[in-house]
């Protein structure tokens, strides 16, 4: 089975024939995987989705931030492991319909970084156009501010108060607030 632009087709590896096409979405395939039981897909609109072998609708889906560009079942089937574009790798428990998120990580190189040592978090830049809190306990990314117009360059905690300052590509300096999440 693969896809292109949402299709999914079916073909008998012994007769080399054609033996079913189905429609599973408006936006490309990434990666598809399947058991006995289930097929899961990953595509370009964001979707991790859990189908019935015969496609007449998803049971389950899941939205991500980025391109689901790789899945793959246990082998109980009881789970999904999933990984994106983004930088991100999560696992679907189809028993219990949780998602969690394993990890998350930049997607380019990283700028700067900082620690924030009175919260236990670090703090990065990436070319990705992220800043992104990270927790030194748990290794768990805690908030993530997107920079799409201008380029976080440095960052500065201070020492005892919940903010940092960043500096960016245009001359502008940010401060922001750990605790409400926010430019301050």
């Amino acid at each position: 089975m693969g896809s292109k632009s949402g299709m999914v087709y079916q073909i008998n590896y012994e007769t080399e024939t054609l033996e079913g096409t189905y429609m599973t979405n408006d936006s490309a395939i990434y990666s598809i995987a399947i058991d006995q039981a289930f097929c899961v897909t990953g595509s370009e609109d964001q979707f991790l989705r859990l189908w019935a072998l015969d496609f007449n609708q998803f049971l389950m889906e899941a939205k991500h931030e980025g391109t689901v560009c790789s899945v793959d079942l246990s082998a109980d089937g009881l789970k999904v492991a999933c990984g994106t574009l983004n930088g991100s790798l999560g696992v679907l428990n189809k028993s219990n319909q949780r998602y969690w998120t394993l990890l998350r990580s930049h997607t380019a190189s990283i700028i700067a970084m900082d620690f924030h040592i009175p919260k236990k978090n670090m703090i990065t830049l990436s070319e990705d156009e992220t800043i992104r809190l990270w927790d030194l306990t748990t290794f768990d990314q805690v908030v993530e501010f997107s920079c799409k117009i201008d380029l976080p360059l440095c960052v500065a905690a201070h020492p005892q108060l919940p903010i940092f300052s960043c500096g960016f590509q245009s001359g502008k300096m940010r401060v922001f607030d750990i605790e409400k999440t926010r430019v301050a």
